[in-house]
C-alpha cells in the first residue's frame, strides 16, 4: 500500500516516523519540504496525491496534507 508522509516543520523526510512506516512494510513516498513556507509546501504536494493513496501528516505536515487534499481532484483512501 502507497503511502504519502508529510513530515513537520521542524523534521525531515526520513525521520523516525519515515522509517517506521518502512519498516512496517509501506511503500513509503516522503516529499522534502524543510525551509518551505505552507503555500510552496501544499504546491508540491498537491500533484502527488493520487486516488487510492493514504496520507500521513505529522503536526505541521497534517495541515499540508488536508490544505493539499482540498485542493486535489482524486479520492484518497485515508488521512
Amino acid at each position: 500500500m502507497k503511502i504519502l508522509f508529510c513530515h513537520g516543520l521542524e523534521s525531515g523526510p526520513n525521520g523516525s516516523k519515515y522509517q517506521a512506516l518502512v519498516a512496517a512494510g509501506f511503500d513509503v513516498v516522503a516529499p522534502d519540504f524543510r525551509e518551505k513556507c505552507l503555500a510552496e509546501r501544499v504546491s508540491i504536494l498537491t500533484p502527488l496525491l493520487e486516488d487510492g493513496m493514504i496520507v500521513v501528516g505529522s503536526s505541521y505536515g497534517g495541515l499540508t496534507a488536508v490544505l493539499a487534499a482540498m485542493r486535489a481532484s482524486c479520492q484518497l483512501r485515508g488521512m
